[in-house]
């Protein structure tokens, strides 16, 4: 389970989390939040978002998608 104790890691599941309730229906956010629930670490939920996504993202998503990838790359991926 991912620790949301950190305030980094917090914002950064929180961005995702706003990002993927904008294209999934609620219902399906439900069953990505369980799914995510067994991730350890950012790295692995973003790849649950994706494929619960399964579509192309927007360029607003991509962007948003991206600034995640910067997150993990800048704080590591224990994030």
């Amino acid at each position: 389970m991912i620790d949301l104790s950190n305030q980094a890691i917090r914002e950064s599941f929180d961005a995702m989390l706003e990002a993927v309730s904008e294209v999934i229906s609620p219902e399906e956010l439900v069953i990505w939040h369980h799914r995510i629930e067994n991730c350890d670490n950012l790295s692995q939920a973003a790849e649950v978002t994706t494929q619960m996504i399964g579509r192309p993202m927007s360029d607003e998503e991509r962007q948003e998608a991206d600034e995640v990838r910067q997150s993990l790359i800048l704080y590591g991926e224990d994030l």
